[in-house]
């Protein structure tokens, strides 16, 4: 008698593919004693083993990620809003694009007027941030570098990082005309990093008839969120000529955030 261990080093060939099945090797082994030597056969068995299913199933199916939205929504105010009933539906899509995002979850709202001036009304709730646009009235002319600025310095010339934590944040811009004071061309290379470093998605409109994408030597909606113009998280500018048509234009820039479960 003997002990003796067989190592499998690789996959045989077994005569069923489909099947389990036992393969028998018959080898030759030399027995001593140490003094007689003895020719005789060592049968190893090899067993075909096949893996066991049971019943399973897989549930997918998909789910909307709870959001927190940070919104930053900068409106003209100037004096040519006041005709064809821009200012108004300027308002109107300001709120219904505010209460599209609260469906998805949580939202921050920063509104920034401005005409040749600007209000920051700094972070507000749904219901705040509406209130205030509500209560927006047209004065003066229009100036993008104010607007801009606003958006950017806190009250020490720096960077604003007042922004609370949230999931995405979006900037929207819109205008009914282009601008007529100012120079937003010089403040394009810190726009540029600001609107990086603090905006997923980044979106300028223009209103009516009187507004284009490439504006003039004051500025324009093409310096503020066109890719093309090196801000990485733009979009090209919407021109809504159709002024009832805002709403639908500005929600369609709506995304939603889908979680796949399995």
């Amino acid at each position: 008698t003997g002990n003796y261990t067989v190592e499998l080093k690789q996959a045989v060939d077994h005569t069923g593919i489909n099947k389990e099945d036992v393969l028998d090797l018959n080898l030759k082994v030399n027995v001593s004693d140490g003094d007689k030597t003895t020719e005789s056969n060592l049968k190893v068995t090899i067993e075909d083993d096949s893996p066991i299913s049971t019943d399973s199933s897989l549930e997918t199916g998909i789910k909307e990620l709870p959001l927190v939205t940070n919104l930053t929504i900068v409106l003209d105010i100037s004096g040519s809003t006041q005709y064809n009933d821009i200012l108004v539906n300027e308002k109107l899509a300001a709120k219904k694009l505010i209460e599209e995002y609260a469906l998805l979850g949580d939202v921050n709202v920063k509104i920034i007027s401005f005409e040749y001036n600007t209000t920051d009304y700094g972070w507000l709730n749904k219901a705040d941030a509406e209130s205030v646009i509500d209560n927006l009235v047209y004065v003066g002319g229009t100036d993008y570098e104010v607007a801009i600025k606003e958006v950017m310095y806190d009250n020490s010339g720096n960077f604003d990082t007042s922004a609370p934590s949230s999931n995405q944040s979006l900037f929207y811009f819109i205008s009914d005309g282009d601008a007529n004071s100012g120079n937003l061309g010089k403040e394009l290379d810190n726009w540029k990093i600001y609107s990086k470093a603090n905006f997923d998605e980044v979106y300028s409109l223009g209103v009516g008839v009187s507004v284009s994408a490439s504006g003039n030597e004051y500025g324009s909606l093409d310096e503020i969120s066109n890719p093309n113009n090196g801000i990485e998280n733009g979009n090209t500018p919407l021109i809504v000529s159709d002024v009832a048509s805002l709403s639908d234009e500005i929600l369609s820039t709506v995304g939603m955030e889908l979680e796949i479960i399995y």
